[in-house]
């Protein structure tokens, strides 16, 4: 069963992601951070928790703040305000990769 995740990350790093982004792709999930420090992540295999998560990126990025919590039920409400357009939408991926 597939889990969903909001992360934020307190870091000087934060702009270099590519550490985390490749710990996402070599698990296998789905992510959006077009907020700098903020995550959406998709477990689509339902292998972590929060606690995991959380362990595995202290070792990215050891000694920094985070916040990791699942988010449960099938109810999907949010709203934000970015670029919409056809080739810079910013909430693409959350209405295709959300729900």
């Amino acid at each position: 069963m597939r889990k969903r995740f909001v992360i934020a990350i307190n870091s000087n790093r934060y702009l270099e992601s590519d550490d985390l982004i490749a710990y996402f792709k070599n698990k296998g999930y789905a992510w959006w951070s077009w907020i700098d420090g903020f995550w959406l992540i998709v477990d689509p295999f339902g292998s972590e928790t929060p606690n995991s998560l959380r362990v595995a990126l202290s070792d990215l990025r050891p000694n920094i703040r985070m916040f990791v919590m699942e988010v449960t039920g099938d109810e999907e409400l949010w709203a934000g305000f970015g670029p919409t357009g056809s080739e810079n939408d910013m909430f693409d991926w959350v209405r295709k990769n959300w729900k």
